[in-house]
């Protein structure tokens, strides 16, 4: 029976140094081939204590491997999700894709001008049930069909994918103050399970002509 335990104990998948102390130790704790009726009782419960203990270390053991496995994963999952496919629009409605450090226009904004009320950006995530939108300045806004009619979501809104939402820099009663920079914060998620998120980057130098910039964060 002890061959059998110290053979099995080379096939546990430890470093080489941990199985070879492990497997010593069973042998020096081996049965006497010429055992005394007096000392097997005590022989057996060394053994077994022995056994007991080299099963609970394994056990911890393979507990810290998996744990240590899970948060890796989902720290793979944060820093290299790219599940998104966004597209912004020019002045002319053309649509322009967002690619990651690559400036895109968010066109010419001029309020009396403009047939819609922001910039408008679609985005798409098919592993997605739902998407997060969070701007640290300007709003957010829905205006879609069958009435077009402008839904302030103010800083934050959840949509599903594919659906186009509207940033607008005018903020305060009717418009009365525009901001210059905004940072929009993405959001995927899938059975209330984060997925990942994207940043993007909204600058001005003037107030009028507005830069975007989708950057990891």
């Amino acid at each position: 029976m002890m061959n059998k335990y110290v053979e099995g104990m080379k096939e546990i998948k430890a470093g080489k140094d941990f199985k070879e102390k492990l497997i010593l130790s069973a042998r020096s704790t081996s049965v006497d081939p010429n055992p005394n009726l007096q000392g097997t009782g005590t022989r057996r419960r060394k053994l077994s204590m022995f056994a007991a203990c080299m099963l609970i270390i394994i056990c911890a053991f393979g507990l810290l491997i998996a744990l240590n496995n899970g948060n890796n994963d989902a720290s793979q999952v944060k820093t290299i999700f790219n599940g998104f496919i966004m597209t912004a629009y020019a002045a002319d409605g053309a649509p322009v894709p967002i690619k990651p450090d690559i400036a895109f226009p968010l066109g010419q904004y001029q309020l009396t001008m403009s047939n819609v009320p922001g910039f408008p950006i679609a985005i798409v995530c098919d592993d997605a049930d739902s998407i997060t939108l969070k701007v640290s300045d300007g709003e957010l806004l829905l205006w879609a069909p069958p009435d077009y009619k402008v839904k302030p979501q103010h800083k934050r809104t959840t949509l599903q994918s594919g659906e186009r939402i509207y940033w607008t820099p005018l903020v305060g009663e009717i418009g009365s103050h525009r901001v210059t920079s905004s940072t929009l914060q993405i959001t995927a998620y899938k059975n209330n399970k984060e997925l990942g998120s994207r940043l993007i980057e909204i600058k001005s130098e003037d107030g009028i002509h507005y830069i975007g910039k989708l950057v990891d964060h």
